[in-house]
């Protein structure tokens, strides 16, 4: 597993293989939200990334609106510009707040203009073999 942006108690974003991990505790840091997610980005453009895994399973706050827009404006439809992403996975929160921030941004990446899909699981475990499932299934 490779580091590919850390902010220490805020995210950790990790490569491994094709597949990018992030671990947020604080969805809020506006300043970390773009900077972890143009590593992401950067990334997924470069190498033939398949699979983002996002935990918010222990996050606090939701990203600010402006940062949600920009996740639809500029982050999703450069996810789609590679051939070889195929979906992010959310691992779900136990915040009823963080929860409500998940699910406008699921929306958005939903929204089928973006030809990835959204998924949703309860560990990091299952988000693991969720993603080899994805990676495996022919398009």
């Amino acid at each position: 597993m490779k580091e590919i942006y850390s902010k220490e108690g805020v995210v950790q974003t990790y490569l491994e293989g094709n597949i990018i991990k992030v671990i947020w505790d604080v969805l809020h840091n506006k300043e970390a939200l773009y900077e972890s997610c143009n590593a992401q980005l950067e990334i997924v453009q470069n190498q033939p990334i398949a699979v983002i895994i996002i935990d918010i399973s222990h996050a606090k706050g939701t990203p600010p609106m402006e940062v949600q827009k920009w996740f639809g404006e500029v982050l999703f439809p450069g996810y789609k510009k590679s051939s070889h992403f195929k979906g992010l996975i959310n691992i779900l929160p136990s915040s009823a707040i963080t929860k409500m921030g998940a699910n406008h941004w699921k929306k958005t990446a939903e929204s089928k203009q973006f030809g990835f899909l959204v998924f949703e699981t309860d560990s990091m475990q299952n988000a693991e073999k969720l993603a080899k499932e994805i990676i495996e299934s022919p398009d």
